[in-house]
Parts: C-alpha cells; structure tokens; sequence
C-alpha cells in the first residue's frame, strides 16, 4: 500500500500535518528565493543576524521564518545560536541542486509554488467560470528552471537514442531546456537547430549555450505549425530528427494542429524522425507498479496542463495511437526512469 493512500493517524493529525507542509513548502521557496538556502549549505551555524546582514533581511521576519522550519522541517535544526541544515536536509538540496552561470542554485518548488502560486490562488474564480488570464497567468521563468533540471536529467538517455537512431542533424522545438546546449557538448558532430516563437527565448538559450562554449546551435524564430517558415534554415547532410519534450502542449487541441503539421512535414522532409519526450500519464490500473514518487509527479502534470488547459497529458498508448494515426512509424518506445518519462522515436 502506498504511503499516500494510507490511513491518517487522527483527523486533527491529517490536518496539521498538511497545514505545516503547505506552509514550509512556501516559506523554503521564499528563503531560497533570497538566497538564505545557498548561504546556509556550509558546514557551520550561521545567525539571523549574519543572514539578514549578508542579505539585506529584515530579521524579525527571517528569525520568525526559520524558527518555524526549525520546529517542524526535518531539513533545518537550531544550535550553538545559528540555524543548519541537517544531515538529511543536506541529501535533499545536494538532490536538488543544479549549477548554472550564476554559480550553484536550489531548485526549491520553483514550478509548485513560483511558477504556478498565481494559478493555485485563482482557482476559485476558475471553477465559478472566470477565463485564465491575467495575474493568475504562470510565472514562465520559474517554470523554465524547473525545465532545466528535468532537461539535464534527461539528456544521457537523449543522447543514447541519437546514437541508436543514426541521427546526424536535429532540430529542438521549444529551446528554454538547456538540452541542445547538453546534446552539442557530448556530441559536438552534431547539427543542432534550435526552433521557438519566442525571442527572448531564444536569446536566453543562446547566452546559456555559449556560456557552456557551445557556439554551433542555429536558433530560429519560428512556429512550429508552420514548417514552411523554417525548413528551409534547416541545412546540413545526415538523418534528421525533430525532437522536442513539449509535444504534450502541441496536443493542447486535442491534437488536430499536431497531426495536420505532422502531414506537412511528411511530404517535406519523409524518413526523418519525430522524437517526443514526455511523462506518461498514470492510468489508477498502475498505481501500484510505480513508486510514491512518479505516482505524485505523474497527477502533478496532469493538474497544472489541464487546468490551464496548455496542454495535454497523455498515455503511453495514447502517444503511439496519435502519431500513428498521423501516418507515422513507431521505430521505438524507451522507458527512460525517470520520473515516468519516456522516449518516443517516430519516422515520418
């Protein structure tokens, strides 16, 4: 029996315990947010008054905030009149850590809470019928950090299938995920082709691959409904993929853009690959075949694309029905462990 589903010990337990989860939850963002977290993973106690001194904090607020988690976290202890992490809070930020251009940073909730806090507080005017718009709209740049950490846990088996499939030239959709940049380094024959709408986009994944010394990344503007308006960029020799972990929000509509897009590219460019990452969606049949963990992540994805209705979250048969109905080939299906993700390799 899963811990989830388990039996609470009392209401009243069931109640506080969530209460105190919901809280520390938010106040680990915050902390982390102005960089407490980070000063903090040293070896020895710092004070509130070197924190809020180091930051610029006020100290009554700081001082409150991390007596509380000290109470009830098991990540934070109180002694020799500083505040630490303990043995077990420093497997977690070790765990959920990334380095990056701007040194080493926690990935503290910044998808939960930062990207999606706006949505959690409109969802009473959503259910009365109040369209998403608005403030309660995501903040993108949390989520796109939480992107890179799922990126980099993705790209040895990325890599793998690249080198499975023969492919030569490949072109990512949607380029805020750092992997093109993570592709070039372990595979610098690569030709890689980064597409997105967005221009800051793709000057923020220009900067970050250069910074990593990769300088061989094509990046263009473009819709990726719209294959004529960037195919042609596509140059090169060699197989050729168009990969992407976004499909789920290419299928938003149910997939009807996606299938008529994918007709497009099949007269242009037939024999290439589509390759999908994405997080299968748990059916309660499977319950009982998956970890805690994926089981959690797995309704996590579902709740936060469907209730802003920016994509869709589909079974791993579900993605097979899709492309082959599209007149696609399944060449393969890869379980990639983790978190539920999978591999889908499709020629056109």
């Amino acid at each position: 029996m899963h811990t989830h589903k388990a039996n609470p010990r009392s209401p009243e337990a069931w109640f506080h315990e969530q209460a105190t989860a919901y809280v520390a939850t938010q106040l680990l963002f915050h902390l982390n947010e102005v960089g407490v977290l980070n000063t903090m993973d040293c070896q020895q106690e710092r004070t509130v008054t070197d924190l809020s001194d180091l930051h610029g904090l006020d100290p009554h607020v700081l001082s409150c905030c991390l007596e509380y988690l000290a109470g009830v976290s098991e990540l934070i202890e109180y002694a020799d009149g500083g505040y630490a992490f303990t043995d077990f809070g420093r497997e977690v930020l070790e765990r959920y850590c990334r380095e990056d251009s701007d040194g080493r940073q926690f990935n503290f909730f910044d998808v939960r809470v930062g990207s999606y806090g706006p949505v959690w507080a409109g969802v009473g005017e959503m259910l009365r019928g109040a369209p998403y718009e608005g403030p309660r709209h995501r903040a993108g740049e949390y989520a796109a950090q939480g992107v890179y950490k799922v990126a980099a846990q993705l790209l040895p088996h990325v890599v793998k299938a690249l080198d499975d499939l023969g492919i030569q030239r490949l072109v990512e959709v949607g380029v805020p995920t750092g992997l093109l940049a993570g592709l070039c380094g372990q595979v610098p024959s690569l030709q890689a082709f980064g597409l997105d709408r967005s221009k800051s986009a793709l000057v923020d994944a220009r900067e970050r691959a250069e910074t990593l010394g990769v300088h061989t990344i094509r990046f263009m503007e473009g819709d990726f409904f719209e294959p004529e308006s960037w195919l042609s960029q596509v140059s090169g020799d060699g197989p050729l993929a168009i990969g992407s972990i976004h499909f789920h929000e290419f299928v938003a509509d149910g997939g009807a853009r996606l299938t008529e897009t994918i007709s497009k590219l099949r007269q242009e460019i037939p024999g290439a690959y589509l390759i999908a990452v994405e997080q299968e969606r748990l059916t309660p049949s499977r319950q009982e075949e998956v970890s805690d963990t994926v089981w959690l992540y797995s309704h996590s994805n579902v709740l936060i694309h469907h209730l802003i209705r920016n994509g869709r979250i589909l079974t791993k048969e579900e993605w097979i029905s899709l492309f082959e109905g599209a007149g696609c080939r399944t060449v393969e299906v890869r379980r990639l462990g983790y978190l539920g993700y999978h591999l889908y390799a499709f020629q056109l």
